[in-house]
């Protein structure tokens, strides 16, 4: 996982470079000043020496307003159009960068890089650390093992009914109210593990989403990591039943 760091050096100054020191050698650094912004503390300055990371500087060639956004702009495309990082930051207070994460998310052009802004270093670590681990979550989903789709037991030779006794013996047919399915997710409404108005909430919650993979993020944002998955589980062979259930509501 490499990641990216373009530094707005007129904002943050010495404290966007925080966190420094959790980097790794396959990251990159990209510290970009100016003429009136172009001082370090010594002890950032340290940091850098230390730093497992590749930390490179750019004075930004011509001065005037915006002048450094539109070059860190500029550099971010080149970088994510590389493909060479799985993440680009841009480390920086300026909520205007945030502009560029919407338009690489958009699909317009289709990268794998994620482009996020955070203001100092630690905070970019740590996000990349959490979009892995859902990155994680979902590959366990979507990969399952069979085994976990199969009954857990089967039935052994000596409990099976002798075929004459089986031959014997007339099939009988369930009532028909017996016959019928529950509505879905009804069955964990049954066994305490959703209360009504969840289960509601939860088939709208899906009716919002556009594919899988939306509905799991969205819902352990909105349930507790573990009952999320175990209500995915549940039902996601159902996805598509449980989105046009919500028309009745």
């Amino acid at each position: 996982m490499k990641k990216g760091f373009l530094i707005d050096f007129e904002n943050v100054k010495s404290g966007g470079l925080n966190g420094l020191e959790k980097l790794t050698p396959s990251d990159h650094v990209i510290i970009l000043y100016s003429a009136n912004s172009n001082t370090l503390s010594f002890e950032m300055h340290q940091k850098i020496i230390q730093s497992e990371a590749k930390v490179e500087y750019y004075q930004i060639r011509r001065g005037g307003k915006n002048s450094l956004d539109f070059q860190l702009a500029s550099l971010l495309g080149y970088l994510v159009k590389s493909e060479e990082y799985s993440h680009l930051y841009i480390v920086s207070n300026d909520s205007g960068f945030d502009v560029l994460r919407d338009f690489w998310t958009s699909g317009f052009l289709q990268t794998n890089t994620i482009v996020y802004r955070r203001a100092d270093i630690a905070g970019c670590v740590s996000h990349a650390e959490m979009t892995r681990m859902l990155q994680q979550d979902e590959e366990i989903i979507e990969t399952e093992p069979m085994e976990l789709l199969q009954p857990s037991c089967e039935i052994s030779p000596q409990d099976k009914l002798p075929e004459v006794v089986q031959q014997l013996e007339p099939m009988q047919s369930e009532p028909e109210e017996q016959s019928q399915e529950k509505p879905l997710l009804q069955q964990e409404v049954d066994t305490g593990i959703l209360n009504e108005t969840e289960y509601i909430e939860i088939r709208k919650l899906a009716a919002s989403t556009q594919g899988k993979q939306e509905f799991y993020r969205k819902l352990i944002g909105k349930k507790k990591k573990k009952q999320g998955l175990e209500i995915y589980k549940s039902m996601k062979s159902d996805y598509q039943s449980l989105k046009k259930s919500t028309e009745q509501l």
